[in-house]
């Protein structure tokens, strides 16, 4: 079997869809609380309310286990941390940023800009 036919079979490619999904609804916003925790604290964000990026997480991980909701729902996935941008507007204007405004280069492309994460994430909840 080839390599090809491994990474190109149905199951791959809805695994790395998966994992694309938690990289950018999970591991982005929890690595900028992370890395700006020690700037945050004129709104009472300190190393220990982590602890509640926890809680919110394992949260929506139950009720993705009981099936309450799909892990495909974009408004639900993209929105886990919505109470910290209410919370903190540095939070909000990163991911806003992040994920409405940031232009880059697309590879193999002319030097033309596109807002990648966007068009990402609509390809990863909405495939054509």
């Amino acid at each position: 079997m080839n390599m090809w036919t491994i990474f190109a079979s149905k199951e791959n490619v809805a695994m790395y869809r998966v994992m694309v999904i938690v990289h950018l609804a999970i591991t982005i916003p929890v690595r900028w609380l992370a890395a700006e925790t020690h700037n945050l604290g004129h709104h009472r964000w300190l190393p220990r309310s982590m602890g509640r990026v926890v809680d919110v997480l394992e949260a929506a991980c139950a009720k993705i286990v009981d099936g309450n909701v799909d892990i495909l729902d974009e408004k639900f996935m993209m929105n886990l941390f919505s109470v910290f941008r209410l919370e903190m507007v540095e939070f909000d204007e990163f991911l806003t940023f992040k994920f409405e405004k940031q232009k880059r280069k697309d590879a193999g492309k002319s030097s033309e800009k596109m807002l990648l994460f966007a068009k990402l994430q609509d390809e990863l909840f909405h495939p054509k």
